[in-house]
């Protein structure tokens, strides 16, 4: 895997190339310390950032929007990983959720975005499911459109009954 990188200022609208490759950004294989800061990623295959497998990235200040495939198709993605930090992006009418996490992914922190879903599938916000026997999420600070607590909390899915989140 990479460390210590930047991926900024860019523009990935419409990848389909063969393969689950067609996200937007992917950062895999161990990578660690990157920062994915002021990117665009639009009707992309699966996923506007997918980090596979790697830990203490942060995304930030990207815009995420209308990724193309019908059930998983989510403006972020993260898969096995722990200690990354999810902030102030505009994640907004994915298909799937807008942010799923899977895997035995943990201790990610998900705070201060704005996060809307899209009108086909209105409760997909977050989606945790972790396989880690001791997961916890931050997700707190995201604006959703509303302050109404109950339907901020239909926006978080647990698909583990282990997943913490505070």
């Amino acid at each position: 895997g990479s460390s210590a990188n930047t991926i900024k200022n860019n523009i990935s609208n419409g990848n389909f190339s063969a393969g689950e490759n067609s996200s937007g950004i992917v950062i895999s294989g161990g990578s660690t310390n990157n920062l994915i800061v002021s990117n665009t990623a639009n009707k992309n295959y699966f996923n506007g950032v997918w980090i596979q497998s790697s830990s203490y990235n942060t995304v930030a200040r990207n815009t995420l929007s209308d990724q193309i495939y019908d059930v998983t198709g989510s403006g972020i993605k993260l898969d096995g990983d722990y200690h990354n930090v999810v902030a102030h992006n505009v994640i907004d009418s994915n298909p799937g959720y807008q942010i799923y996490v899977t895997g035995a992914s943990h201790s990610d922190t998900i705070q201060k975005n704005i996060i809307r879903p899209s009108t086909g599938n209105p409760d997909s916000g977050i989606y945790l499911n972790s396989s880690n026997t001791n997961p916890f999420f931050l997700t707190t600070r995201n604006w959703w459109g509303s302050t109404d607590s109950v339907a901020v909390n239909r926006y978080i899915f647990k698909g583990s009954s282990d997943d913490v989140i505070q």
